[in-house]
């Protein structure tokens, strides 16, 4: 159907939300690159060249920064689901 200035109704508006569509998969993105590192570092384990203590440190460390991350990217969906509902309103 059409409306009255010629656009039709219940088009998306593809250009309003699609910076932070890209926001929430940058966020899906470097979650995903963050459990990839967690699991390499197990992989090689045996063949890293680091004492068991500093090796724990490092998988602590590793594990902090991929709950961080993984807080942001709730954090920006949450953001997103905000504006989208806004969004959606007349």
């Amino acid at each position: 159907m059409e409306r009255m200035n010629g656009g039709r109704s219940g088009a998306p508006k593809l250009g309003a939300d699609l910076p932070l569509r890209l926001l929430n998969l940058q966020g899906d993105v470097a979650v995903t690159a963050m459990e990839e590192l967690e699991g390499r570092l197990l992989g090689y384990r045996d063949r890293l060249p680091v004492e068991p203590l500093e090796y724990a440190a490092l998988m602590e460390r590793a594990e902090n920064a991929t709950e961080e991350v993984r807080w942001i990217k709730d954090q920006l969906a949450k953001i997103t689901g905000r504006e989208e509902g806004r969004s959606a309103k007349p």
